[in-house]
């Protein structure tokens, strides 16, 4: 498009003067551009619109907006799940589910160990309790940083959506492994 160098420019210039905010009414319109771009232009553009993508834009759409862009795997990567992050949070289970399928989160997150990874396995296993299976929050929440009382809740959580939903054995198989009888003694059930 004759236009692209023009507004890529644009781009660029309210990113590098702190107007990210302003970039937003443009993103379904630049991202695209981007795409194919080897140029140095296309290089800032890219950088300039993955940051106001994953700052700015609707959590659900940031997988979309990314894939034309020419940027870091990784970087893509921590914008992803920092988006399911955010639908989950928003209680907007049904897209989280959406993305998780499509975007591998679950790989993703299992992957990491720093910040992002843990927030992303927090944020699947209160998932599992909103709209998945109950079964896997142990796993999700094995070695992420909770405070007693909030990992003693969501494991009584877990066992008691196992019971409600009459799946009799593995609430018996959770039980024993997550210790449900000592949580629930402890003052947390």
């Amino acid at each position: 498009s004759p236009g692209a160098p023009l507004l890529l420019g644009a781009v660029v210039r309210l990113s590098n003067d702190g107007e990210e905010a302003a970039l937003v009414p443009l993103l379904h319109r630049a991202a695209p551009l981007c795409a194919g771009r080897t140029d140095a232009l296309g290089t800032d553009a890219s950088n300039a619109l993955a940051g106001a993508i994953a700052r700015h834009a609707d959590p659900a759409e940031i997988p979309l907006l990314l894939r034309p862009l020419r940027i870091d795997a990784r970087r893509r990567v921590e914008a992803v799940l920092t988006a399911f992050t955010r639908l989950v949070a928003a209680g907007r289970h049904d897209e989280a589910v959406a993305m998780a399928d499509a975007e591998n989160i679950v790989s993703h997150a299992v992957a990491r160990d720093d910040a992002i990874g843990r927030d992303t396995r927090l944020a699947l296993a209160l998932l599992d309790l909103a709209t998945g299976d109950p079964a896997d929050v142990p796993a999700r929440i094995a070695g992420l940083a909770l405070g007693p009382a909030a990992q003693r809740d969501m494991l009584i959580d877990g066992f008691c959506r196992l019971v409600n939903a009459g799946r009799y054995a593995d609430a018996a198989t959770y039980a024993e492994a997550a210790g449900i009888e000592a949580l629930a003694a402890s003052g947390g059930g």
